[in-house]
């Protein structure tokens, strides 16, 4: 039987007496998306080792794969804090195209958006969701006995939000999906970049900046602290600290700064103390190495930003301008041309929203794909390609209601290669027509690996794209024929 003593029953009333006083009169008792898939969508249900998996018909194979997968790994995903077993409806959701994966209490639920991503990880997507969104479940089920019952699942989510760091719940389970796989974010140098960039030239920001974000300067986030951090906090007291320092909380949970006083108690160290702490070890060793390095500097081709700002993606054109695509804190994203002589900088026009930074150029053309959202059914959403010729100032959205990724452009910008990702999870290249978006042939993936960034070679004839799988990755080349 869990532990709820006296103390535990009196906090949830006063927090419950509290949130009726404060709330608005139209709370909902439960946390309710009001996101919906469309009704012709056939649901199916897998139940599976305490996880009951609801699917769309055309994710039959990953819903099997899943309920296979899920169950072995999850006692290796809980052990360090002593959960072996859980009961949680799991949801896979296929009509969007954003990759993206979540835990949640009231009502307890997981949600995966099969869709896998651009440019992410060196492993099956699904399958590295699965360690880090099961890690999520553990923690919650750590505090909260495993049980499921909507009013104090409604009790423990506001507490949970009020007690706990952002950079625990998200570094640990970056730390469990780096440690238990082979790839990891843990292990992707261009996703700590921001942090040592930071420190290495002396930008030595505060707790709350580093967490909470800034719209003046680039900061690494509680993602990446949270990884940092969490690792140092395992190497120091071993891998199952955190069992004892959440059990700690649960059992007392009304106090002040409750996370940080259990991990004082088991560490010595409370979160801010730990900050100073792993900041400065990382300080010591990435100057360390950096001393070893022979880097080079170059010259900045664009005049400092007022706010954190990013240039992805640069072409030197014909004419010597730079062709980038910018994106900032202060104003959406759009395509700048740079005079690399003066640095002066000319919009040329924004562009919708896009889950990774992607454009490719040929022949005065410029073509990128966007998310198109369904005004009626917002679970599900587009991936579309468009372009935009450079002489003529036309901008043409080139295909609708589409699920195509990475365009890019032959060296005459008259063919274009993307990545398909149809219902069923299967990733395709499709070779369309660069006028009309017409689909002129489709490249056959047998084995249904996860497809990347495909790109012509400088003649046009040859086709190079990156697979991922549970292998790594993989780089190759191909002429389309089979």
């Amino acid at each position: 039987m869990p532990y709820i003593n006296i103390k535990l029953s009196l906090i949830i009333s006063i927090i419950a007496t509290s949130a009726s006083t404060f709330i608005s009169i139209d709370s909902k008792a439960q946390i309710f998306n009001n996101s919906q898939n469309p009704l012709s969508v056939k649901w199916r249900q897998i139940s599976a080792n305490g996880f009951r998996i609801i699917y769309p018909s055309e994710l039959e194979k990953e819903a099997q794969r899943m309920a296979n997968t899920l169950g072995y790994i999850y006692p290796h995903v809980g052990a360090s804090l002593r959960r072996e077993k859980t009961a949680i409806p799991l949801l896979l959701q296929n009509r969007g195209v954003i990759a993206n994966g979540f835990v949640q209490l009231a009502p307890k639920k997981s949600e995966f958006f099969t869709t896998p991503p651009q440019q992410f990880d060196s492993q099956d997507w699904l399958n590295n969701l699965a360690v880090h969104e099961l890690r999520h479940i553990a923690q919650f089920d750590k505090l909260t006995g495993g049980k499921t019952h909507p009013f104090p699942e409604d009790v423990y989510f506001a507490w949970f939000g009020a007690s706990l760091p952002l950079w625990f719940f998200e570094g640990d389970a970056v730390s469990i999906e780096t440690a238990l796989t082979k790839a990891g974010r843990g292990r992707q140098p261009s996703w700590i970049m921001p942090y040592r960039t930071n420190l290495l030239t002396s930008k030595n920001y505060s707790y709350s900046k580093i967490n909470l974000g800034s719209s003046k300067d680039v900061t690494p986030g509680y993602y990446q602290y949270g990884y940092l951090n969490v690792s140092n906090i395992k190497k120091q007291f071993g891998k199952d600290i955190f069992d004892s320092v959440l059990t700690d909380i649960r059992h007392r949970p009304l106090r002040l700064y409750p996370f940080s006083n259990s991990l004082k108690k088991y560490t010595r160290s409370g979160t801010k103390k730990w900050f100073n702490q792993t900041t400065e070890l990382l300080k010591t060793e990435w100057e360390k190495q950096a001393s070893t390095l022979n880097t080079k500097n170059y010259a900045s081709l664009n005049k400092p930003s007022k706010y954190a700002t990013n240039y992805f993606l640069p072409i030197k054109l014909p004419e010597g301008k730079i062709l980038a695509l910018k994106q900032s804190k202060a104003e959406t994203s759009h395509f700048v041309l740079i005079d690399a002589a003066n640095k002066k900088e000319e919009r040329l026009f924004g562009i919708a929203y896009q889950e990774q930074p992607w454009f490719s150029y040929a022949n005065n053309t410029i073509t990128w794909d966007e998310i198109r959202y369904d005004a009626r059914y917002r679970q599900r959403s587009y991936s579309v390609i468009c372009t935009y010729n450079l002489v003529t100032k036309k901008l043409t959205s080139l295909t609708n209601k589409t699920r195509l990724f990475s365009p890019s452009l032959s060296p005459d910008a008259k063919k274009i290669i993307a990545v398909q990702i149809d219902l069923s999870n299967q990733s395709n290249l499709v070779e369309l027509d660069a006028a009309t978006g017409n689909t002129l042939r489709t490249l056959p993936n047998p084995e249904n690996l996860i497809l990347q960034t495909p790109s012509y070679d400088a003649a046009g004839n040859l086709i190079t794209y990156i697979s991922v799988s549970e292998k790594g990755k993989a780089l190759w080349i191909t002429n389309g024929v089979a």
